[in-house]
């Protein structure tokens, strides 16, 4: 048996047409359909039982409680320990409504490794406290800095990245 891996995901976006036709930083998918299918599947092709996916925020966006559920449905037959650290767009009704459904552990952020894991890259300043901040939020531009990763889905394949991995970019600077 394989050990549990720990991956990382931030800004899905699920159900949000704007981030696909209208942002600045458009998605490079057809339709909104396109997108979250893409994501949901990658999404369920890495994950593993007894794997845990720290997803940083920004889940869905602008749908229904319905619509909602139905787009993470698929997350629900998993064994996947599924972690969230809240972001701007995730709603007070969504926290306490349609997440706990999916999500075993919500909080405003995670420590992991010495590493902490936001939504919104931390201050600088904050930073002696920890290695390197795993984030979000800022999603196609990176912060300059060797001590952030920006682990939003355009930056990392719409798929989630194995925490490891990011250690070793945050590690040697890369």
């Amino acid at each position: 048996m394989t050990q549990p891996q720990k991956y990382l995901i931030s800004d899905l976006h699920l159900g949000h047409s704007k981030i696909v036709h209208e942002f600045e930083d458009k998605r490079p998918f057809a339709s909104i359909e396109e997108h979250d299918a893409t994501i949901m599947e990658n999404m369920l092709v890495v994950l593993k039982n007894g794997d845990h996916l720290y997803v940083l925020g920004d889940v869905v966006v602008g749908v229904s409680y319905k619509e909602a559920m139905n787009i993470l449905g698929p997350l629900m037959p998993y064994k996947a320990q599924l972690h969230l650290a809240l972001g701007n767009h995730d709603s007070p009704g969504r926290v306490k409504d349609i997440f706990p459904h999916f999500f075993g552990y919500i909080s405003d952020a995670f420590e992991l490794d010495d590493y902490v894991l936001t939504h919104i890259p931390v201050r600088p300043g904050q930073l002696s406290r920890w290695k390197g901040n795993i984030h979000g939020h800022v999603h196609s531009h990176s912060l300059d800095d060797p001590r952030y990763f920006n682990a939003s889905a355009e930056n990392i394949g719409y798929a989630p990245i194995l925490f490891s991995a990011v250690k070793m970019v945050l590690r040697n600077g890369v």
